[in-house]
């Protein structure tokens, strides 16, 4: 397959995540335009376009003049509420509509390691099968399946946890001890946003990304570890064990696809991570 010229980029949602990722690829030369319901919420570095995306008249008009082989797409929406029908409608209805309207050269997708349903401390890799059973799960499962479909290049960024800047919930329930733990080890995997957005561009950036690349850190960590550790930074106690919690969810996931694309991030644990959000 021949490598995707450097053309312009468009953002198809340009949340705190997407903002991020057009800020890099901003400073390294590219052309970006994002794509909002409204335009006037586009952050001014960007070519601000607006259209429904699940509307293809207003999409066409919007964004037709940028359709062709030497666009890269980097689809990073968010479904606002979390029901069955928004997530149909955001996820496979919108993809399935940019990609009918732009025919990209290229497309980076943001999914999410949910779309593993593993829930027994496994270890998970980009070679293990995705099979979901969530409808939150099958509807990025089924964006990434017709991204793979249409797009010449198709790339899939399954984003683990991501906290950061304005995404502090964890460490307030730990400050109100309200963050619990259970008697088994459950795993959990994070990522900050920073590196999130690092590697995200990155992908969009390379011309051989793998089809899929797990975004999390180094050091898949015990949800007990982490809470007694953010206790004993904010001088909290650790709560006792709770007999009664059930993990939402437990895998350790790794990603060998980020290292071979060089990637490597500035917050390689939660420790790092969650330090430069404490006191």
């Amino acid at each position: 397959m021949s490598p995707v010229p450097p053309g312009p980029v468009l953002l198809v949602g340009v949340g705190d995540l997407g903002t991020r990722v057009g800020h890099r690829l901003v400073e390294a030369g590219r052309t970006v335009s994002g794509l909002r319901r409204n335009a006037a919420d586009v952050p001014a570095a960007f070519d601000a376009l607006g259209a429904d995306i699940t509307d293809p008249e207003s999409l066409q008009r919007a964004v037709a003049h940028l359709a062709g082989d030497d666009l890269t797409v980097i689809f990073t929406v968010t479904a606002g509420e979390r029901t069955a029908a928004a997530y149909q409608r955001v996820y496979v209805d919108g993809i399935a509509a940019v990609v009918a309207t732009l025919r990209p050269g290229k497309i980076v997708t943001v999914s999410s390691t949910a779309v593993y349903d593993i829930h027994d401390g496994s270890w998970v890799d980009e070679s293990t099968v995705a099979s979901p059973t969530a409808f939150s799960g099958r509807a990025m499962r089924e964006m990434e399946r017709i991204a793979e479909a249409e797009a010449q290049q198709a790339t899939t960024v399954r984003l683990a946890g991501i906290y950061g800047p304005g995404r502090t919930r964890f460490i307030r329930q730990v400050r109100e001890a309200k963050a619990t733990f259970g008697p088994e080890p459950s795993y959990t995997n994070r990522i900050h946003v920073d590196d999130a957005a690092a590697l995200v561009a990155l992908a969009a950036q390379s011309e051989s990304a793998p089809a899929v690349v797990i975004g999390v850190d180094h050091e898949p960590a015990a949800r007990r570890d982490v809470i007694e550790w953010m206790a004993g930074r904010l001088g909290v106690a650790v709560p006792d064990v709770d007999p009664d919690f059930r993990a939402v969810t437990n895998k350790r996931c790794r990603s060998d696809a980020a290292t071979s694309l060089g990637f490597e991030p500035a917050y390689p644990t939660f420790r790092e991570g969650y330090a430069s959000l404490l006191p």
